[in-house]
C-alpha cells in the first residue's frame, strides 16, 4: 500500500494535468494534456532522442571518412583502413547497445511483474476487508431483525439521500498487458466500495448501540413470558408486557443499553421502578425493585447498576419485571436478548 501511494505521489507530481493555450482566428483555445498523454509524449521523445543519437553515432564515421577523402585523396589506403576500423568499432558499439537494451527490457519486465503481483495482493486484501465488512453488517442487520424492529422505522436506512442526472464517466483506452493501465481506476473503485461497506457497517453499529440486548440481571430464571398469561392474582387471562425474571432479594439489576433515566421512583403496580430512554424511540423498564441506585435525569452506560431486585408493587415474590418499548409500544424483551446472543456468539 505504501509503495503504491509513493508511486502515485511521484507520478502526480511529475505529470500534473496541463493545458496549452493558443490563439486561432481571434479566439483563444486550449488543449488539455492528461497525465497519460504526458507520459506517452515523454516516452516518445526519449525514443526519438535515442534513435537520433544512435543514428548520429553510426553516421559519424562516414562523415569523417568523406571529409578525409575531400582533404587528401592521396592517403586513400590509410583512410580505408581507418574506415574499416571505425566500422568495426561502430558495429561493436551497436552490439553493446543492443545488449543494454535487452537487459533493460528484462529489468522492465521483472518490474512490471512485481507491480502486477503487488496489485493482485492489494486487491485481494481489499476484497477480504470488503467481505468481512459485509459479513459484519449482515450480522448486525440479522440481529436487528431478530428484535422484531424494522430497520427503516428504527432509522437504519443504509443508503444516504443522493441523486442527480446520470452522466456516464468515460475512461481513456488502455493497452492490454500493462498493469499500470487500469490500476488507478480499479484501486479507486475498490476503495470506494470498501468505504461504502464500512459506512454501512458504522451506521448499523450506531443503531445497535441503542438496542437493549443484554440481560438485566446476572442470575435468575424466567418465571413469566411476554404476552398472554394467567394473572397470578386473579387467575384470569391477561396481557403481560414484559418478562418476569425470578432472582434472590437484592440481586443487582443493570441497564441493558446506554441512555438517560427518565423515571426513578414508585409507580403503582410496578412498585419501585426505573425507566431509561435509550434513544431512537427505545425505552426499558425495571420494576418491583427493592432499592433504587439511580435518579431521574441521570445518564447511564451499558451494564450500569441501577437498583436491587425486590418484590415491591403488585408482586408475589422477589423478581424483576423487565419491559422493552419502541415508540411507546411494548415489544418482547426475549427477542432482544436472543439478538444479543446471536451477535456475541458470532
Amino acid at each position: 500500500m505504501q509503495l503504491l501511494k509513493t508511486i502515485r505521489l511521484h507520478v502526480n507530481q511529475l505529470f500534473p494535468e496541463r493545458q496549452l493555450l493558443y490563439r486561432s482566428q481571434g479566439r483563444v483555445r486550449y488543449i488539455s494534456l492528461s497525465r497519460n498523454v504526458q507520459i506517452a509524449m515523454c516516452l516518445l521523445v526519449l525514443m526519438m532522442v535515442g534513435w537520433a543519437g544512435a543514428s548520429w553515432i553510426k553516421m559519424r564515421p562516414y562523415t569523417q571518412v568523406l571529409a578525409s577523402y575531400r582533404e587528401a585523396l592521396s592517403t586513400r589506403e590509410a583512410l580505408l583502413a581507418q574506415l574499416s576500423a571505425e566500422r568495426d568499432s561502430a558495429r561493436t558499439h551497436a552490439q553493446n547497445l543492443n545488449s543494454e537494451i535487452n537487459t533493460l527490457h528484462v529489468q522492465l519486465s521483472g518490474a512490471l511483474n512485481q507491480v502486477a503481483e503487488i496489485k493482485d495482493a492489494q486487491f485481494t486484501l481489499m476484497a477480504q476487508i470488503q467481505e468481512r465488512t459485509k459479513g459484519n453488517a449482515y450480522r448486525l442487520e440479522q440481529a436487528i431483525k431478530l428484535t422484531g424492529l424494522n430497520l427503516n422505522t428504527l432509522g437504519g436506512k443504509t443508503n444516504a439521500g443522493v441523486g442527480g442526472p446520470l452522466m456516464a464517466a468515460s475512461k481513456p483506452a488502455t493497452k492490454t498487458g500493462n498493469p499500470f493501465a487500469d490500476m488507478n481506476d480499479m484501486f479507486e473503485d475498490s476503495v470506494a466500495e470498501m468505504e461504502t461497506q464500512m459506512s454501512r457497517w458504522a451506521r448499523l453499529e450506531g443503531l445497535f448501540e441503542h438496542l437493549p440486548i443484554v440481560a438485566p440481571i446476572n442470575t435468575g430464571q424466567l418465571s413469566s413470558r411476554f404476552g398472554k398469561r394467567q394473572d397470578p392474582f386473579t387467575n384470569r387471562w391477561a396481557t403481560h408486557n414484559g418478562l418476569d425474571l425470578s432472582a434472590p432479594l437484592n440481586t443487582p439489576a443493570y441497564s441493558t443499553a446506554p441512555g438517560k433515566v427518565t423515571f426513578a421512583g414508585r409507580n403503582g403496580p410496578y412498585g419501585y421502578m426505573v425507566e431509561i430512554d435509550h434513544g431512537l424511540g427505545l425505552t426499558t423498564r425495571h420494576g418491583h425493585l427493592n432499592k433504587l441506585l439511580v435518579k431521574s435525569g441521570e445518564q447511564v452506560g451499558l451494564r450500569h447498576k441501577i437498583g436491587l431486585v425486590g418484590s415491591s408493587g403488585r408482586s408475589t415474590g422477589p423478581h424483576l419485571h423487565y419491559e422493552v418499548m419502541f415508540q411507546g409500544k411494548p415489544h418482547d424483551p426475549a427477542r432482544f436478548l436472543e439478538a444479543g446472543k446471536y451477535v456475541f456468539q458470532k
